[in-house]
């Protein structure tokens, strides 16, 4: 024990009793170095490392219990000889000190928009991936996932898109690696079952906290990288004490949340024959019985399955007075919805901090991780091989047909159309796309504390992955018939050095005066060799893709290296006066090997005050506001996120067939070199205010922001005569502004019952002011099932817009036809769709297509609810986007009442002459031409019960016999209810997360519901 005061360590003195006690946190952690006074004096001590103590005090006095982020408690001693004290966490001290970029600062002290993301309320949350786990969590942070197969990646996107062909993810940093995270760089495409979340390879339960720096205040100390948000992870650490074991473990299943509505065998068949006896066609011999072919096979019910999902976490940390050690190894597996997908990892991590003496304190963080993945094709990841994907397959599927023959042998494909997609099940189960991911994230870092407030901090980091994609297709399923079987390997190893050295003084200059300067120093190196090689034509398929030469022809063989350096210099200066007025003031230089040689460095400096107004003294009869704070800053941050030797002129390798001959191949420039190539600029401008309401049990948070970012990175197509097709060029500009509002709240704090709640709610609107040249026709989006232009971006719009036609309802049997306006060459009959004639020239043309959606939401939120009864607690966590719209792609096969494709049970609305419907169209074996219109795009917004957990903690008595600190278990579902008007699986899920081609829904791989059972159990 240490004694803060005068003890008598002769026999108990007249007057004088012992007491003892214990010391813990909430969770049940045995709490160290926990201050315990007789009140009013300095009689006192300190608790041990098991968190006892004892104390001599006075009859008649009271104790006061006080430690470093917990509420000081004062108890009476009275009677009582023994005190178990349980230590209530002081919200506002937690909230002290926010990690931002290069070290932390008070919250006080903040003059830029930062959101905290609680990491308690994302542990029950099952997910390959921590940025599936941060979705509503923030305001202004948009997350999309772009597939629901297990570990596939997302789309996050802070404070709207601010580039066109450059990166639009955040810059990662976990424990202060940059970390590569763009899809592109740590995969071959060799998979064709979808590209894996690089951010995957990080365990969700190693998170200590999560930070998003949002504003230009937080944002430019990372310079080039940062125009696309900062997120900060860092992972958890030892602290002194003795050993405390977890074990975090869940298991759960999943379900597909939603099925399409399709037509049985039955009505197929009847669909069908009208069809063609609208057509005058002879009708189909397949569905000359209809009413004998019954419900038939329901294809969903094939490939959808129920799916396991389990995770497996257990750590071990603690330390003494100069070593803090953190330890963890994990384990997770999800098998999909969709039968033959699936992915695993394994993880550990290890953190050692160790205080050689008083100044100087070395450490280090290793993280490795294995994953595992076997994904179907989706309309994704088609690769060209055998037409549609498997979802697709199996809604257009005809039900007449069974999954296997008579002999047992697959079905081989569907017998409806002279193009017909493969047996999908057979599809997902032998058509194999593996990758195995292996990936090192690690740190050295030494601490030297120079003088009082004054440190020194050098670090050197790396980020490597060993990554490899396979691929089979066997020669005998419908994807392999052009090739007669494909094998293909994939390899990728790719590595990052960082290098940072980094100065920092914290100073408090007498009461009026605070000071936070940092000043650094970074370098870092990049380097990727990926190598595909494939053969096709096999005539056994049992070796699969483990004997490449056992394909006669040798198919795609392509290998290319990438490398990029950087060396910046930064620095932040943070000045608070009398805790009133702050300011902040940051710069950083980057220099950057991918742009040329005439803008190799770059300058991003930034500006930022607030003004704490309830520290004024006019403000101290105020008693409801207890803290009001305005901000506002301005600055530049930058992009670099484009192709390494973009500046540069690049060879090609082409290869040409003579006659029929052996091969020709050479090379030649495809690009032009662009020495004035620079990195696109953000200029962001943003206003705050920070308010706590009756004793900080209500704060809000507002953010009015505007970014404007000019010299996009395109990759512009050049004129013919130049001899180039292409190069990087600074080309246009585009603007974002929205407003962002958080509210967290203590709604009731009692000592049996509490609920406290959060809810964000963000806007951004976008649009591009400038494209140069490109301006009048725009950038095209990728085509989709023949329909080119169906996105494109352009000058005066947002990104994200559709155009199309207008959708008129259907004609009708007393229309005229001749004055109705229609396609050239084209003839309308009742019951088929018809289009507006926006110029009135009596023709539906291309100058009929006008702005018909866009994939942008008007706003998107997140709601969450904690509630506690005694041992009981309830978490409901409600998330959704509005204003959103979708293409459904899926429309053109589900409404094509042809009969040669399944359809959905809207046909059974379809037009007849005694069902003279508006909405849906007539059965015709020769429909007409394909156009996107407004039939085909969707409100896509939802509001959505994201995750529901009710949990129960055992109570202290039950835990001492245990011998465990803590015993929680709890139950959860995910994607319980989505409210949306969406016909499709999902309303979130879009196959294209390229900025031209945003909301696309087609044959995507659909979202899961997900029931889970839980224990987290700490000893």
């Amino acid at each position: 024990m240490i004694a803060l005061g005068v003890a008598n360590n002769s026999a108990i003195a007249q007057g004088k009793i012992q007491i003892e006690g214990s010391t813990k946190s909430k969770s049940g952690e045995e709490l160290i170095g926990v201050t315990v006074l007789e009140k009013g004096t300095t009689n006192g001590t300190v608790s041990d490392f098991e968190g006892n103590f004892t104390l001599e005090v006075s009859e008649g006095s009271s104790i006061e219990i006080s430690y470093v982020g917990f509420e000081t408690m004062v108890l009476p001693v009275g009677n009582r000889r023994k005190f178990d004290v349980e230590l209530k966490e002081d919200v506002k001290m937690l909230d002290e000190l926010v990690v931002v970029g290069y070290g932390t600062m008070r919250k006080n002290d903040l003059t830029g928009s930062v959101a905290s993301i609680k990491t308690e309320e994302i542990k029950s949350i099952a997910a390959a991936s921590l940025d599936q786990v941060m979705q509503g969590m923030a305001a202004g942070v948009q997350i999309t996932q772009s597939s629901g197969q297990p570990g596939a990646s997302t789309s996050v996107r802070i404070r709207g898109t601010t580039s066109i062909n450059g990166s639009n993810e955040p810059l990662y940093v976990i424990d202060g690696v940059p970390i590569i995270t763009e899809p592109g760089e740590m995969s071959t495409g060799a998979s064709k079952g979808g590209t894996l979340n690089p951010l995957a390879s990080i365990s969700p339960n190693d998170i200590e906290s999560i930070e998003v720096l949002k504003d230009v205040s937080q944002t430019a100390i990372y310079g080039a990288r940062a125009a696309n948000g900062v997120i900060l992870i860092t992972t958890k650490k030892g602290s002194q004490g003795k050993t405390v074991f977890s074990l975090d473990s869940y298991y759960g299943v999943q379900q597909v949340a939603k099925k399409m509505d399709m037509l049985n065998a039955r009505q197929l068949a009847e669909l069908g024959n009208e069809a063609t006896d609208n057509a005058n066609l002879p009708r189909n011999p397949i569905f000359a019985s209809p009413i004998s072919l019954g419900e038939g096979t329901d294809w969903q019910d094939e490939i959808f399955q129920l799916a396991p999902m389990q995770n497996y976490q257990l750590s071990a940390s603690g330390g003494n007075a100069s070593t803090r050690y953190s330890i963890s190894g994990g384990f997770f597996s999800q098998e999909g919805v969709i039968v033959g997908s699936e992915y695993t990892r394994g993880n550990f991590r290890t953190s050692l901090d160790h205080d050689v003496n008083e100044r100087l304190t070395i450490g280090t963080n290793v993280t490795y991780s294995r994953g595992q993945s076997n994904g179907v094709v989706t309309a994704t990841g088609e690769g060209g091989l055998g037409g549609a994907g498997v979802v697709t397959s199996a809604l257009s599927f005809n039900p007449a047909l069974p999954v296997r023959d008579a002999n047992g042998d697959y079905i081989f494909q569907d017998n409806l159309t002279s193009s017909p997609p493969g047996n999908p099940v057979e599809d997902a189960r032998r058509n194999l796309n593996n990758s195995v991911n292996n990936r090192f994230i690690g740190s050295l870092y030494l601490d030297y504390k120079i003088l009082d407030g004054l440190s020194f901090k050098t670090s050197l980091s790396g980020d490597a992955y060993f990554n490899k994609d396979m691929q089979f297709v066997p020669n005998d399923i419908k994807r392999g018939e052009q090739t007669r079987g494909q094998a293909t390997h994939g390899y990728v190893n790719g590595h990052t050095w960082v290098w940072e050295n980094v100065a920092t003084y914290v100073k408090q200059i007498n009461e009026d005066h605070r000071v936070n300067f940092v000043a650094g120093h970074s370098m870092q190196a990049f380097r990727s060799d990926a190598t595909v090689v494939s053969t096709n034509d096999f005539d056994d398929n049992r070796l699969t893709y483990h004997a490449l030469q056992a394909g006669k022809l040798k198919g795609l063989s392509i290998s290319e290296s990438n490398a990029w350096q950087m060396q910046s210099f930064f620095g932040r200066f943070n000045y608070a006066l009398k805790d009133r007025y702050i300011f902040t003031g940051t710069a950083r230089v980057d220099g950057s090997s991918k742009f040329g040689v005439n803008n190799k460095y770059g300058f991003f400096p930034s500006g930022a005050v607030a003004w704490r107004i309830s520290e004024e003294p006019f403000f101290e009869n105020i008693s409801k506001i207890n803290e009001l704070k305005l901000r506002g800053s301005y600055g530049v941050t930058g992009n670099q996120g484009i192709p390494a030797y973009s500046a540069q002129g690049r060879l090609e390798i082409t290869t040409a067939y003579l006659n029929n001959q052996s091969p020709i191949t050479g090379s030649g420039l495809s690009s032009l070199a662009n020495h004035d190539l620079r990195w696109e600029r953000t200029t962001q401008a943003n206003i705050g205010m920070d308010m706590g309401l009756l004793d900080d049990r209500i704060q809000i948070t507002f953010d009015y922001y505007k970014k404007y970012t000019s010299d996009l990175l395109l990759n512009t197509p050049l004129p013919y005569y130049t001899g180039f097709k292409w190069a990087y060029m600074n080309v246009g500009d585009m603007e974002n502004q929205g407003i962002e509002l958080s509210i967290s709240s203590f709604i009731v704090d009692s000592k049996k019952f509490q609920w406290n709640a959060d809810f964000n709610i963000s806007r951004n609107t976008n649009m591009v002011t400038n494209l140069g040249r490109l301006g009048q026709d725009g950038i095209p989006s990728e085509p989709m099932l023949g329909i080119t232009g169906w996105s494109r971006i352009t000058e005066g719009k947002s990104i994200g817009t559709f155009y199309g036609y207008v959708d008129d309802g259907i004609v009708q049997l007393n229309d005229d036809l001749a004055s109705t306006p229609n396609f050239r060459g084209s003839r309308l009959q009742p019951g088929d769709r018809k289009y507006k004639d926006i110029n009135g020239d009596g023709v539906i043309d291309e100058d009929d297509i006008v702005e018909i959606g866009n994939a942008i939401p008007d706003f998107t939120f997140g709601f969450t609810n904690n509630f506690r009864y005694k041992n009981f607690s309830l978490m409901v966590f409600i998330q959704g986007s509005y204003g959103n719209d979708m293409v459904n792609f899926n429309k053109f096969n589900l409404e094509n009442y042809s009969g040669t494709t399944n359809a959905s049970t809207s046909a059974l609305n379809r037009w007849t002459p005694t069902n003279p419907t508006n909405d849906q169209p007539r059965a015709n074996a020769s429909p007409p031409v394909n156009v996107l219109s407004t039939a085909q795009v969707e409100d896509a917004s939802y509001l959505r019960v994201k995750n529901v957990k009710f949990g129960y903690d055992l109570p202290e008595s039950l835990l001492e016999k245990l011998g465990v600190n803590r015993f929680h278990v709890y139950a959860s579902v995910q994607n319980l209810l989505t409210w949306t008007k969406y016909s499709g699986f999902d309303p979130e899920v879009s196959m294209f997360s390229g900025v031209s081609s945003l909301g696309a829904d087609y044959g995507s791989y659909p979202m899961a519901r997900t029931y889970l059972l839980g224990v987290n159990v700490s000893f």
